[in-house]
């Protein structure tokens, strides 16, 4: 059965969270196929999406970052929580290969439904109080102007806006 990526996309870009030029439907199935997405479907219908990407910038600390987390609206019910966590696990070395190559995860989201469920998966959020070298990582990362200002902010917690925040585990 052939899944209907294109659909997906353009539920995703109408959720107004993703930003339509990242977003393309070849990606988003060869990620599949290379085993760095979970998705759930019904049938042809993808309802729910999540990716991984590798950022390791140093073979000894491999670093990983959660991307394009989507849950199809009446889908919900740990969904994501399940597809992160798949990820995740997929992503972890075997316990012989432990601790020295224990990967970090972390994920950018501004949705608060999502930091609670980073929160259950042992995610904290990251500001320069937590990580003082902040901006350092995010550079070696290759975030550049994707970090987000809750991580530099003097006062991040303070805002009459809704924030993206960092979470790393």
């Amino acid at each position: 059965m052939k899944l209907d990526w294109n659909a997906l996309v353009a539920e995703m870009v109408a959720t107004g969270e993703f930003h339509p030029a990242g977003l393309d439907a070849k990606d988003l199935r060869r990620a599949h196929r290379r085993r760095q997405a979970a998705i759930r479907r019904k049938g042809r219908r993808i309802i729910a999406y999540a990716a991984i990407e590798d950022r390791t910038f140093d073979p000894l600390y491999p670093l990983y970052e959660i991307r394009r987390v989507y849950v199809a609206g009446g889908n919900g019910n740990g969904t994501a929580q399940k597809l992160i966590a798949k990820l995740i696990k997929r992503f972890t070395p075997k316990e012989e290969e432990l601790p020295r190559k224990n990967p970090t995860f972390f994920l950018i989201s501004k949705n608060p439904v999502l930091w609670h469920i980073a929160s259950k998966l042992g995610f904290r959020a990251v500001t320069k109080f937590t990580m003082p070298n902040v901006r350092e990582w995010a550079k070696r990362a290759g975030l550049g102007k994707r970090l987000p200002r809750s991580a530099t902010a003097r006062n991040p917690h303070h805002s009459k806006r809704r924030k993206r925040w960092l979470f790393m585990r």
